[in-house]
């Protein structure tokens, strides 16, 4: 058996690097900021302070307390899934199911970050997510359960 050239095997071993990382080049820093802002499977609502700060989220000035933080409950690839199987309404697309949510909504202290304060509340909703590309990017916001 002949080897490969080596063209031939920088050309497959980028291919394979490729499908592992998996974002498109354009969207990976959106939909690794969305996880790190949104998905937190372990979070609850004593901890809104903690990690809406340590996260350092703020209004997009930069500086201003942010008003509220939905985190949801789920793993990244449940979360993925709403990109293929949810609903598009508008530019987003909404869940199929329901989701345990901990919203952290502002409720204090200085109104600039680091002094901001947070209380927490748990519900379980169905969430709309901006996709790109099949990846999602942005919590679009979620809809109550009656």
């Amino acid at each position: 058996m002949e080897p490969l050239p080596s063209g031939l095997v920088l050309v497959l071993v980028l291919c394979v690097a490729g499908s592992v990382q998996g974002q498109p080049p354009g969207v990976k820093e959106r939909y690794e900021e969305f996880l790190e802002q949104h998905i937190r499977s372990s979070m609850t609502v004593n901890k809104c302070t903690g990690v809406v700060g340590y996260l350092k989220l703020t209004e997009p000035d930069g500086k201003t307390c942010k008003d509220v933080n939905t985190f949801i409950k789920a793993s990244k690839d449940q979360v993925k899934q709403i990109c293929t199987s949810g609903t598009v309404v508008g530019n987003l697309v909404q869940s199929g199911q329901t989701f345990p949510l901990i919203i952290c909504k502002y409720s204090g202290g200085k109104p600039s970050h680091p002094y901001c304060e947070y209380r927490g509340f748990k519900d379980t909703r169905y969430i709309k997510i901006a996709c790109e590309q099949g990846w999602p990017v942005h919590h679009g916001g979620d809809i109550i359960v009656v």
